[in-house]
């Protein structure tokens, strides 16, 4: 389409005769001593076409200016050869004269601009403000805003400047302040901070004219200040000892170098100004927390602090309230107790005593309460932890508790036995302070005999001390004595605090000889085991007896699973024990009638025959204690027979003369009849035939 519109113009051009624009000069670059041709077209030219430069007309000339194309038939571009910066460089335009001096189509181009390309000659950067170049590092402070300019020489056209922070291209670029003939600056403006320090920045040159392995550029390095950063090295060695040798790190980050100092917290005392601090034969002394910081110029660091503990045994620092301690009997006391250690030591008190040590506390503390001559002794106190896996233990200068009171005793009394012939020798111990004054009496219901320390008969022996302090005994010798010796004697124990006694029942006895010890015991497990022996029969014969009565009651042709068991008039025989009861005869047997059915309700028997009426029946009140004991129911007397009723009350007669059949126990009769005679067994039927025949 852009085509045929350009013909249209063509056409209306032709048709017109008014001279119009085919092409125009546009900006073109051409490196030294080469050649180029600026564009310059006419539609309908019927003027004169004309070049200038810079303003000044130029002329055609062979081998410097030429036509490049048919004038006449309006290609006006013009051959530059042998280009050169001087001559060549600059602003050309393009013209053609009017058609004629009445028409007024003259055309002027716009200028075009022909670069001949000139590569740059040099390089540097400097400070603004600074006309030398920059000779060192960028020194900048953190946090601060850096300015450089990097300024390059000669170029045409003008060179681009590119910068570079290490090796990526500052995104920022560079402004352009300052563009002259010969010469390009760029500035750059950049933030930094303490990790920029060392960090290079370069600016490179880029130009056409430059080979393209030919790289021109300046470059310098960040020298950022700020002020001291310290980082303290945690010890690698967490278990550090007296006699060692310890080494302490500090790390320092600073620009401008700094000074280091080293400072104990507790002291603040400065105990180094280099960045390793030795500490040589390590000692408790040296425990503390170490500081470490710095200084330059721009300020002092924060701190940096590590603790440094030292491991070392226990030291007992104290020990109370004092070396001697005297006390009265059911006072109190507190020993204390105080060490030093790294780790922090445990305590124990122990009494020393003859027998060994006796742990009394496990803490710095050891509570004394409601004292006794038993608290009296040597006390020490221990403290003790471990280092590297030994236990170590320091103990305390001692504490000696001395007790004092009233004599005590052991018991209020006590006895003692001897054989004649042998004398009876009675020791008795007792604590007391100050020494108790001792007197042994002798002492029978009437009176009290005091004896001597030397007899004939009694000897009374110094007092000895004991194993414990403050303890003592006492002993009282009895010289062969006899039975008539057998007597109470008494211990009396006095001194400025109190007094105390203890009674001695002493008994004097036979010896007897070995035969008699002898037959004592045979005869002793001979009756044992005759005993043993009648109390199994005994047992025997009971359960024997026992079985064969339940045996009995069981396998009887008369038990009956119709009712409970009842004390009735059983017609089988059942016998317990030496007593036996026979039953009796029916009243219906000695008049002549037969029993025809029988059957038990509710705890009476009941018959049916003809001499009866319909049912009868006898009660359980019947069959007593008394009939039993009489030998037989037939020796009952009528009264007696009265109480036996038949249907609705109506006493039965029974017949003295019908003989007993089967013998029958009391206890068969009488026993609760809910008990079934301590059987699980069902009880079997009574039937008239049996019952006939029974009675």
């Amino acid at each position: 389409m852009e085509f045929g519109v350009f013909i249209l113009i063509i056409q209306f051009s032709f048709i017109s005769g008014i001279q119009e624009w085919l092409e125009v000069p546009r900006y073109t670059e051409v490196n030294p001593r080469g050649s180029v041709i600026l564009p310059c077209r006419f539609n309908n030219k019927k003027g004169e076409c004309r070049w200038e430069r810079n303003s000044l007309p130029v002329g055609i000339y062979p081998g410097k200016y030429e036509w490049a194309g048919e004038v006449n038939e309006g290609d006006c571009s013009l051959h530059v050869l042998n280009a050169q910066l001087e001559y060549d460089d600059g602003d050309w335009v393009c013209q053609v004269t009017a058609s004629s001096y009445q028409e007024k189509d003259t055309l002027i181009s716009q200028p075009a601009k022909l670069v001949i390309r000139v590569a740059p000659t040099s390089v540097f950067l400097r400070m603004p403000g600074e006309a030398g170049q920059l000779d060192g590092d960028l020194v900048a402070a953190a946090g601060d805003e850096v300015d450089v300019e990097c300024v390059a020489g000669g170029g045409n056209p003008a060179p681009e400047l590119i910068w570079y922070l290490a090796d990526r291209v500052w995104e920022g670029r560079g402004e352009v302040v300052e563009r002259t003939k010969g010469e390009q600056v760029s500035r750059l403006r950049i933030p930094v901070t303490k990790e920029d320090h060392g960090t290079e920045v370069r600016c490179e040159v880029r130009h056409e004219a430059l080979e393209d392995s030919e790289i021109m550029g300046k470059s310098t390095n960040l020298d950022i200040h700020f002020a001291p950063r310290v980082e303290v090295e945690q010890l690698p060695n967490l278990e550090i000892t007296e006699g060692e040798n310890l080494e302490l790190r500090c790390s320092v980050s600073a620009n401008p170098p700094a000074q280091v100092y080293w400072t104990r917290e507790g002291t603040k005392e400065v105990v180094g100004n280099t960045s390793n601090l030795l500490i040589a034969n390590l000692g408790r002394a040296h425990a503390d927390t170490y500081i470490c910081q710095a200084r330059n110029s721009l300020g002092l660091s924060a701190q940096s602090k590590i603790p440094v503990s030292v491991k070392y045994g226990p030291v007992i620092t104290s020990v109370g309230p004092k070396s001697t301690v005297r006390k009265l009997i059911g006072d109190s006391v507190q020993l204390t107790c105080a060490a030093e250690g790294f780790p922090n030591p445990s305590y124990a008190w122990v009494q020393v005593t003859s027998q060994g040590e006796i742990l009394r506390s496990e803490t710095n503390t050891l509570d004394l309460n409601d004292i006794r001559f038993s608290d009296q002794g040597v006390y020490v106190c221990q403290a003790s932890n471990t280092v590297r896996g030994e236990r170590r233990i320091a103990k305390s200068e001692t504490i000696t508790v001395e007790v004092e009171g009233s004599p005590v005793l052991q018991a209020e009394e006590s006895n003692h036995y001897v054989v004649t012939g042998t004398d009876a020798k009675v020791e008795i111990e007792f604590c007391a302070d100050p020494q108790p004054m001792i007197t042994w009496v002798k002492s029978d219901r009437q009176k009290e005999q005091v004896i001597s320390t030397a007899g004939d008969r009694y000897t009374v022996d110094h007092v000895a001390a004991a194993d414990r302090p403050d303890c003592y005994t006492s002993t009282l010798t009895v010289k062969s004595p006899t039975k008539t010796e057998t007597h109470e004697y008494l211990l009396k124990l006095k001194n400025s605090h109190g007094e105390e006694s203890h009674r001695v029942f002493l008994k004097v006895g036979e010896v007897y000889s070995q035969q008699m010890l002898i037959g004592g015991v045979v005869g002793g497990c001979l009756t044992l085991v005759l005993i043993v022996i009648v109390l199994g029969v005994s047992c025997r014969r009971c359960c024997s007896s026992k079985d064969k009565k339940i045996k009995q009651d069981i396998e009887s042709p008369g038990w009956s699973s119709q009712s409970d068991v009842s004390s009735v008039c059983q017609p089988s025989e059942v016998s317990s024990g030496t007593t036996t009861v026979h039953s009796l005869q029916s009243a219906s047997t000695s008049s002549g009638g037969a029993v025809t059915r029988g059957n038990r309700t509710g705890g009476l028997i009941r018959y049916a025959d003809s001499s009866f009426p319909e049912t009868t029946s006898l009660s359980e009140e019947c069959l007593t204690s008394r009939a039993l004991d009489s030998g037989s129911l037939s020796n009952r007397s009528s009264s007696s027979m009265s109480q036996c009723y038949v249907g609705g009350g109506t006493p039965v007669p029974l017949s003295p003369t019908r003989g007993p059949t089967s013998p029958v126990t009391y206890s068969d009769l009488c026993f609760p009849k809910t008990s079934n005679y301590g059987s699980m067994r069902k009880q079997g039927h009574w039937t008239p035939n049996k019952l006939s025949q029974r009675l």
